[in-house]
């Protein structure tokens, strides 16, 4: 409650044979003032209270051609400022009824007025006042702790909790402070949307909470502070999953084949899975060396037999482990190359273009290997030819032998 321009008028007159004494004030103010005269020329007004609840007033008391000697407050009031013109009372707790607050003494010199304005009533509670006094639910003093603690909505509850990832275990209840949920092994970080219980209730921390390395637990706690500075922690214990292994590739293509002590029949190609292998006479063993299409990884394969025909499977398996191709090979015996028949006499080869290689310029036929005498145009055959010239060989040899020569 406030009252405002509540004005005590007392006016003092000094006469020659009596005093003069004129007192204004509000009837209907719950705050009374009754001015009596203590001496010659001092005076004492007594502030009452009727019907009204307080523990607190102030106001400014003025006045002109005096001076204030002493305020006393009464019963469980307290004057917080002596006898200081602007007053401050208060009492610890709140009175009710009908009760004397204080007495102001003043001394006066020739004409003088006094008034009471700047005035204000109050019954604090959950209150601080200027001095730094607070005030509890009943209007007691009480510590700023209390105040804190007492004045204030101390609710640090959550209404409910939301989750960016995975589920709460157990389900979502104000009372329940701690919770556990699983993610993914690739979720790494987690966010909360708490929403209070009491509006005047705040989030501290813990809205959003970096989670450690897959396959660990991450404890996350969202800090609740109520209106009184009372906190509730709440947490949330996420368990991140395990890393699963990388997924390997299935392909099982092979290139690149080449085979020791053996020969394919046919080219190798990676879609067909039989294939014939000729080896020679008296082979013990084949290698098979490919590489893996995926990547490009090398692999050796021996197989060793003990007579032929012999039969192996070369089982190419991929990078995954699991997946397996079957390339299989019937081993065999390179057979012997095989032996020309006897030929006979060799057939005259047929002049399909006789007369074609005549040539004008030389007299010779190459077709039928006669040459022709330039003088007499006869032909002359090889054989004569040849026989011709030995006959002559023979003869020279004879006449040196003779000494033919010299005797010419």
């Amino acid at each position: 409650m406030r009252i405002k321009n509540i004005l005590i008028g007392l006016i003092i007159v000094l006469c020659n044979i009596f005093i003069c004494t004129n007192v204004y004030a509000d009837e209907d103010s719950p705050i009374k003032f009754e001015t009596v005269q203590t001496g010659s020329n001092t005076w004492r007004t007594i502030m009452r209270a009727e019907n009204i609840d307080l523990n607190y007033i102030s106001g400014t008391i003025q006045i002109t051609n005096g001076r204030i000697t002493k305020i006393q407050t009464s019963g469980n009031w307290i004057n917080r400022t002596g006898d200081s013109a602007e007053f401050y009372f208060y009492s610890n707790g709140i009175n009710r009824g009908v009760y004397q607050i204080a007495t102001i003494d003043v001394e006066i010199t020739g004409n003088s007025e006094f008034q009471i304005d700047a005035f204000t009533t109050r019954a604090l509670t959950c209150a601080k006042d200027p001095y730094n006094l607070y005030f509890g639910p009943n209007g007691t003093i009480i510590s700023e702790q209390e105040y804190q603690r007492d004045c204030f909505n101390g609710d640090a509850t959550l209404k409910n909790l939301f989750i960016s990832n995975g589920t709460l275990s157990p389900s979502f209840d104000r009372d329940i402070l701690t919770y556990t949920t699983t993610v993914a092994w690739n979720i790494d970080t987690m966010t909360f949307t708490p929403v209070v219980n009491a509006t005047t209730s705040k989030i501290i921390s813990g809205t959003t909470c970096a989670l450690n390395e897959p396959g660990s637990t991450t404890n996350c706690e969202i800090i609740v502070e109520a209106e009184n500075g009372t906190r509730k922690i709440y947490q949330v214990i996420v368990n991140r999953e395990q890393e699963p292994a990388p997924q390997l590739p299935s392909d099982t293509s092979i290139s690149n084949v080449i085979i020791q002590n053996g020969t394919l029949t046919t080219e190798f190609r990676k879609e067909i899975t039989e294939y014939t292998i000729y080896v020679e006479k008296g082979t013990k063993y084949v290698s098979f060396e490919y590489t893996l299409d995926s990547n490009g990884s090398k692999h050796l394969a021996n197989f060793e037999f003990e007579s032929l025909p012999a039969y192996y499977e070369l089982v190419v398996t991929a990078e995954d482990g699991k997946t397996t191709k079957i390339y299989k090979f019937n081993i065999l015996e390179k057979p012997e190359d095989p032996v020309d028949p006897d030929p006979g006499e060799p057939e005259e080869p047929k002049d399909d273009n006789q007369g074609n290689n005549e040539n004008p310029d030389d007299n010779v036929n190459y077709d039928k290997g006669e040459v022709e005498n330039p003088e007499t145009g006869a032909i002359l055959k090889p054989t004569l030819l040849i026989g011709s010239l030995i006959l002559l060989i023979v003869g020279i040899i004879i006449a040196r032998k003779k000494n033919i020569f010299y005797k010419i």
